[in-house]
């Protein structure tokens, strides 16, 4: 997954712009998935500029001022999460997965030592036998 306009530089927040940095990022690094992304991202944003021109253009100058306004940015992160935190504990989650794979055995899971466990198991080893059902 690539980021190609970082928060704080001069078009991040603009659509377009970030579609065509996505285009050439792909292009550099040999990624089509990047290069069709953005060349995708590209062509929905043109064609939301024909149809509605001041309302994409609008969105666009809300969309940088809360990139570049401080106050803005940090009380957006404070609502939804700061991106880069986001990223980085993906990104550790990511290769936890990769190099800890599921247990195979039982010897790869540690002993279950939980109160909850040790109370529920004494709960039911202690519960009143309950009569047969009648036949009818």
């Amino acid at each position: 997954m690539s980021q190609p306009i970082a928060p704080g530089m001069a078009w991040a927040g603009v659509g377009i712009a970030e579609d065509i940095a996505s285009i050439r990022h792909g292009v550099e690094n040999g990624s089509w998935i990047d290069g069709s992304l953005g060349v995708v991202g590209a062509g929905l944003d043109t064609l939301a500029l024909v149809s509605d021109p001041l309302g994409v253009l609008m969105q666009y100058g809300v969309a940088w001022i809360i990139e570049h306004v401080r106050p803005l940015t940090e009380a957006l992160d404070q609502l939804a999460g700061d991106p880069a935190a986001i990223a980085g504990a993906t990104a550790t989650w990511r290769d936890i997965a990769a190099g800890h794979p599921y247990p195979q055995t039982d010897a790869d899971v540690p002993p279950f030592e939980d109160r909850a466990y040790a109370y529920e198991e004494y709960w039911w080893n202690n519960q009143p036998i309950r009569p047969e059902p009648k036949a009818r």
